[in-house]
């Protein structure tokens, strides 16, 4: 059960999904990257869920994810956020719902299946 997070510049925040998540320590670890006065000069956030074996996440525990994320795009709202999926369908399911449930919220938001494409993409992207 861990959620990593590492600072790779002022910029980029990697947020490594390791062994068994469970939905509170999800949105425990949102809450507190909302309050960390890095934040506010973030721009993108790789959410590298490819290392985790099991997701105790409920469809529940996402939607309170995209309201907490809602608001924190409210005091920054250019954040690029790339999610790797794991290879089940079970997490590919719930980025899809998640990419879909945050579709009206400024931040911009993409799904891979490696890093090397999501960092790609942050590249891609105009600011």
């Amino acid at each position: 059960m861990a959620i990593e997070l590492k600072w790779e510049s002022k910029k980029l925040l990697v947020m490594n999904y390791l062994g068994r998540v469970s939905g509170l320590e999800l949105l425990d670890t949102t809450l507190k990257l909302g309050g960390d006065p890095r934040f506010d000069d973030l721009r993108y956030i790789l959410s590298d869920w490819s290392g985790i074996d099991k997701a105790d996440i409920s469809a529940e525990h996402v939607k309170e994810l995209v309201a907490y994320v809602t608001a924190m795009s409210q005091t920054n709202a250019t954040i690029k956020n790339a999610s790797v999926t794991a290879k089940d369908e079970t997490g590919r399911a719930l980025v899809a719902f998640y990419q879909h449930l945050t579709r009206s919220i400024s931040w911009q938001i993409q799904y891979f299946e490696n890093t090397d494409d999501a960092r790609c993409w942050f590249l891609d992207v105009p600011e």
